[in-house]
C-alpha cells in the first residue's frame, strides 16, 4: 500500500504475465547446459506453475491406515522487488480437526554456503506471525522449500554456480 500501516504484514503476489514468462524454458535448458542466466518474477512463476509441488504429495500424519494432510501446499509464487527475494506458498495446515488456510512467505537473498548458494531469509512470516528471530527458523523454512520438487537437472547445475543474486527485478545466475 501507499501508506503501510507500522507493524502490519502484507503480502504482495509476484506477477504471473504468461506472455512475459515465456522464455524460462529456454532460460532453463542454457542454465542446466552451464550458462548464466537472469530470470524475472514471471519467468520463475510460469516455471513453478508446471512443476510438482506438495499438493500432489502432501505431508501425513494419523494412525495406520488412516492419514490426514498435515500440510497442503499450493503453488509457490516468486517476488523480486527492489533488490529483494520472496518467496511465498500457500499452505493449508490441518491439526486436530482444525483447518487454517495461511500464506507462508520468506523474503531474503542467496548466500553461499557449504560450498552452495542458499536462499537466507532474513524475514519468515507463516501467515501474520514472523518467525526470523527463532533458533533454527533456518531448518523450518528448508521443510518448507523441500515441498518443491526440483528437477534433477536443474539441482545438479545449482551446484555449479558461481554466483546467485537479486538485482532490480531480476535473479542472476552466473555460471563460471
Amino acid at each position: 500500500p501507499d501508506d503501510p500501516v507500522e507493524g502490519t504484514v502484507y503480502y504482495l503476489e509476484g506477477s504471473t504475465n504468461a506472455a512475459k514468462g515465456q522464455q524460462w524454458l529456454r532460460k532453463r535448458q542454457l542454465f542446466v547446459d552451464g550458462g548464466s542466466v537472469a530470470l524475472s518474477e514471471d519467468e520463475l512463476n510460469a516455471w513453478v506453475a508446471g512443476s510438482k509441488t506438495a499438493a500432489d504429495k502432501p505431508l501425513t500424519v494419523g494412525a495406520a491406515g488412516v492419514s490426514a494432510p498435515l500440510i497442503a501446499a499450493g503453488v509457490p509464487n516468486f517476488r523480486i522487488h527492489n533488490g529483494v527475494f520472496q518467496i511465498a506458498l500457500p499452505c493449508t495446515f490441518n491439526v486436530l480437526g482444525l483447518s487454517e488456510a495461511v500464506i507462508v512467505q520468506a523474503l531474503g537473498g542467496f548466500v553461499k554456503e557449504g560450498g552452495e548458494f542458499v536462499f537466507e531469509p532474513s524475514r519468515f512470516y507463516v501467515g501474520s506471525c514472523p518467525l526470523q528471530d527463532l533458533p533454527g527458523v533456518s531448518l523450518i523454512f528448508r521443510r518448507f522449500a523441500a515441498l518443491q520438487e526440483v528437477p534433477p537437472d536443474v539441482a545438479e547445475a545449482w551446484k555449479k554456480l558461481a554466483g546467485a543474486s537479486v538485482e532490480g527485478g531480476w535473479l542472476r545466475l552466473k555460471m563460471p
